[in-house]
């Protein structure tokens, strides 16, 4: 379940991806899920603030996995402590800045060629 999606939808700012409506809500969908032999995992804003809130939370129960955009976590694991989140995150940061450093090469060779194209005009 995104999160982030989830409480975007209500168009409140007062609803983000840690407030108590997302939890309910995730709570009754995992619920429902449940019945028709489905697991949930949930993902959409993952940050500290979801690690502290999720420790003891028996209302997630039925949640087995977290996910950041790039990883995915068995929620156990990812709820020992922050260590998951923040290698979930340097991970993410060095994958953005690898694709970004591919794409500047391609856009540098297609920039070149536009000075060239200019010429044959």
């Amino acid at each position: 379940m995104g999160r982030s999606d989830l409480s975007m939808s209500y168009f409140n700012k007062k609803i983000d991806q840690n407030s108590q409506l997302i939890q309910k809500n995730i709570f009754i969908i995992s619920k429902k899920a449940k019945k028709f032999n489905l697991s949930c995992t949930v993902g959409g804003g993952v940050n500290k603030q979801t690690v502290d809130l999720y420790k003891n939370n028996r209302n997630i129960s039925l949640v087995k996995k977290i996910e950041t955009r790039k990883v995915i976590f068995e929620k156990n694991i990812f709820l020992k402590d922050y260590k998951p989140l923040y290698n979930a995150v340097d991970f993410e940061t060095k994958y953005i800045l690898y694709k970004k450093e591919i794409l500047d090469l391609k856009m540098k060779s297609e920039i070149s060629r536009l000075s060239k194209l200019v010429l044959r005009k």
